[in-house]
Formats: structure tokens, C-alpha cells, sequence
């Protein structure tokens, strides 16, 4: 039987570790704000080691990571880009710790319900996500404990 050594660091070398892309769900018991707290924490340590972070708010309210600081200059999100109401540069902001953020959608009325739309909105994620070597996404079941997107 192989002996395996494991340090908390293990986790965090395997994610800078390996040049690619990498998407990571965090669904989490702590409450929003403090799950805020440590996704924000996260992508800023991430993007400081040079990699190129997207956080998602996907919980699809506004208690999310994409709310966790303020952003009066955002209206735009995946939902509105998928329905051709904004251009996909909309929908992203920079915080001054050097990552965008993007939210999936306001509210879950918000979330497409005809296929094509869903397809659509799929697509447009699949794309902003190409973007990045790692995306983090706030994430929260939807009712039948499934993601918001098909590509979660």
C-alpha cells in the first residue's frame, strides 16, 4: 500500500500548479456574507500569483459575491447578454484587486425557462469563461438541486 503525505498547501499548489483551466462551484454552510468574504479572499490571492481569476455570482440574488462590493456602474448580466439585451463587455467589472466578476442573474425569475434561451445562456457563459485560467462560482442549487447552468 502507497503512503500518501498531505499538507494543507496540497490543495492550493494543484490549483496554480497546472497550466490550465480550472472551474471551481463553492456551495458552502457559512452564511452568504462570510462565503463572500472568502471567495473574495481567494480570487484576490489567486489573481496576486498571476493568474487570470473570473469570479461568477451565480446564486442569482443579491446577496452574492457579485454584490459584495459596490458597483453602481454594472446592470448587465449572462442572463441580459444571452437575450442580446447588452454586449458581453457589459456585463464584467475589474476590482481594484486586479479580477472581474460577473453575475449569471439577478434573480432566479430572471433565469431563462424555453431550451434555446438556456442554450444561449449556456454559450455566453462557456464563453466569458474561456477567458480565464480559473473561474470561481458562487453557486446555489436551484430547486432539484441543480446548478443554474447546465455547464456548472
Amino acid at each position: 500500500m502507497t503512503s500518501f503525505q498531505f499538507d494543507q498547501a496540497e490543495g492550493l499548489r494543484r490549483l496554480l500548479g497546472e497550466p490550465q483551466q480550472h472551474l471551481y462551484n463553492f456551495l458552502s454552510t457559512l452564511s452568504q456574507h462570510k462565503k463572500n468574504s472568502v471567495l473574495f479572499n481567494l480570487a484576490d490571492s489567486l489573481s496576486r500569483s498571476g493568474r487570470d481569476v473570473l469570479l461568477v455570482d451565480a446564486t442569482c440574488s443579491k446577496e452574492g459575491v457579485g454584490y459584495f462590493q459596490a458597483n453602481d456602474h454594472v446592470s448587465a448580466t449572462l442572463v441580459k447578454v444571452a437575450s442580446h439585451e447588452y454586449d458581453i463587455d457589459d456585463a464584467f467589472y475589474r476590482v481594484p484587486q486586479g479580477f472581474d466578476v460577473v453575475c449569471v442573474a439577478n434573480s432566479t425569475h430572471d433565469l431563462p425557462k424555453k431550451e434555446t434561451l438556456k442554450s444561449d445562456l449556456n454559450q455566453v457563459f462557456s464563453e466569458v469563461s474561456a477567458e480565464a485560467d480559473i473561474v470561481l462560482v458562487d453557486a446555489r442549487l436551484e430547486r432539484k438541486s441543480k446548478f443554474p447552468l447546465h455547464v456548472m
